[in-house]
């Protein structure tokens, strides 16, 4: 998955977990929505752990998966 599509799926998890907020574009796939929903669980199981100050002083990072599969970053 590109790192742009994980950023995405990043952020709209953060909306979701702090917010309510569901992604305002659809998921292009399955494998889109199957993250989604894993990075939620973990959000939440992070908020719940250091709460809500110290979750909103958080930085996530996405790293960089797509490298290994060829990949360009764009």
């Amino acid at each position: 998955m590109k790192r742009v599509d994980r950023v995405w799926i990043l952020q709209s998890a953060i909306d979701y977990v702090t917010e309510g907020l569901l992604p305002e574009e659809p998921f292009e796939n399955e494998e889109q929505r199957s993250r989604f929903e894993t990075v939620v669980k973990d959000l939440k199981e992070y908020l719940e752990q250091v709460g809500p100050e110290q979750f909103a002083r958080t930085t996530f990072d996405v790293g960089d998966e797509d490298l290994y599969d060829g990949e360009d970053e764009e």
